[in-house]
């Protein structure tokens, strides 16, 4: 995709947000808190995989990563509903994880997060263009229910090969805590491995 990001940034602390914001204002970064289904429309998910109930879809027993932001993305657009996420109790989910999930537009969800649960109503369902290469999630939520959660941080750049080795230099001393994914070695993998299966075929 013409919208990959050169580089991805994981890992990234929350005090250290606005210091790498700062030295470095072209990445964009993203909050990530991780969360459980607990109940959909007063569908128990976890209680009923918990006592076998083949009516509940095992795979909403995961976890999952929703973010809170106020405005949608240039890769985003409403199916369904409106944005709504200056609203406490307010969901927006995205299409096809909503049809997987059995989620309607005003559908009634409650999260756990490290035990505490967050509540609200779906008021958006969201397309999201997942070629795009740039991060998506399947339920995005007020900032005003998870701000106060514990959150890590990813984000990505668009960053020229000077810059790209400049910055992995800067956090490998001021941030080892923080990793880098360049995804041009992934595309020069992904070729490579390409260009083996098309021999041996």
């Amino acid at each position: 995709s013409d919208t990959l990001p050169s580089i991805y940034i994981v890992d990234i602390q929350p005090s250290q947000v606005s210091t790498l914001n700062s030295s470095h204002p072209e990445i964009v970064v993203f909050p990530n808190v991780r969360s459980r289904i607990l109940e959909i429309d007063g569908l128990k998910i976890q209680e009923g995989i918990a006592s076998g109930d083949k009516s509940v879809n095992r795979r909403l027993g995961r976890e999952y990563n929703v973010t809170f932001r106020s405005q949608l993305l240039e890769t985003e657009s409403i199916d369904a509903g409106e944005w709504t996420a200056n609203q406490k109790g307010t969901f927006s989910v995205e299409v096809d994880f909503a049809k997987r999930a059995g989620i309607e537009l005003g559908s009634k969800l409650k999260l756990s997060i490290q035990g505490f649960p967050v509540e609200g109503v779906v008021t958006s369902i969201r397309e999201t263009d997942k070629r795009s290469g740039l991060p998506f999630f399947f339920i995005v939520g007020s900032p005003t229910d998870f701000e106060n959660f514990p959150a890590t941080y990813f984000g990505y750049a668009y960053f020229d090969d000077a810059s790209i080795k400049k910055f992995k230099k800067f956090v490998a001393k001021e941030y080892p805590n923080i990793s880098t994914i360049d995804t041009r070695e992934i595309s020069l993998l992904a070729d490579q491995i390409l260009q083996v299966l098309l021999l041996i075929t």
